[in-house]
């Protein structure tokens, strides 16, 4: 998980950079909101959520939490103020909480729960480096993972790719277990999968139909078994809820 804190005053948010990194999270501190900004749109960096002060100068905590949602609307929010008087305003945010001054270790816990609950859920995330630029993306963002020569290509349900280094055992490990390699190529996600099996009688392949995809993904004699048992887990864990 990555987490950035941004408030002009170092001290006033001290005790919540020691906290998270006491619970192994990396932390980036921001000075200004036009920092972070900066490090949104020039950097290509991209947090999980991010802890922002509402009183800051020139640019404060809400103007800075409209600009970097408009780049990244997946972001969690957490406002640090004493001052509620425009809370009206903030439910912009679908995914957002506040932290009062001073803040309580008792408000942390409560807060750090409710993020790593809605990650653990609905937003797993991805971070790699495209082009020498990091790039975040949700994991219900990919559709599929292609190896091709010494790369991999990660095809999004938008039609747009990423060219990152990686082995797909290396890659399937970090997806984690919503994802199945069924080739020596390629790497599914099974929340987009619509057929598993062959299309026809006289059709010797295996394929696997995705949404949003009008390329059928090739299945492979080794990876098939391997498939079969992970999609019926997968099913299992959606039939859970």
């Amino acid at each position: 998980m990555q987490i950035a804190l941004c408030d002009d005053n170092y001290i006033q948010v001290k005790c919540i950079e020691d906290y998270l990194r006491a619970q192994k999270i990396d932390v980036d501190y921001y000075d200004s909101g036009e920092a972070l900004v900066r490090a949104y749109r020039d950097g290509g960096q991209r947090y999980d959520a991010v802890f922002l002060d509402i009183e800051m100068q020139p640019v404060g905590g809400y103007e800075t939490a409209n600009i970097i949602y408009d780049i990244d609307d997946s972001v969690l929010i957490v406002f640090v103020t004493s001052h509620h008087q425009y809370i009206e305003s903030w439910f912009k945010f679908p995914s957002m909480w506040f932290l009062d001054k001073p803040v309580t270790e008792k408000a942390l816990d409560e807060v750090l729960k409710k993020i790593i609950d809605r990650l653990s859920r609905y937003r797993r995330a991805f971070t790699f480096n495209d082009s020498h630029q990091k790039v975040r993306l949700l994991c219900e963002e990919i559709l599929y993972c292609e190896a091709k020569d010494h790369d991999i290509i990660i095809h999004k349900k938008d039609g747009t790719t990423h060219t990152i280094r990686l082995t797909m055992k290396e890659l399937v490990q970090q997806l984690g277990e919503d994802f199945c390699r069924v080739h020596a190529s390629y790497i599914v996600n099974f929340q987009y999968v619509t057929f598993i099996g062959r299309e026809n009688k006289e059709s010797r392949q295996d394929i696997v139909k995705l949404e949003h995809c009008s390329q059928p993904i090739p299945v492979s004699r080794t990876y098939k078994p391997l498939l079969h048992e992970a999609f019926l887990r997968f099913k299992e864990r959606e039939f859970r809820g």
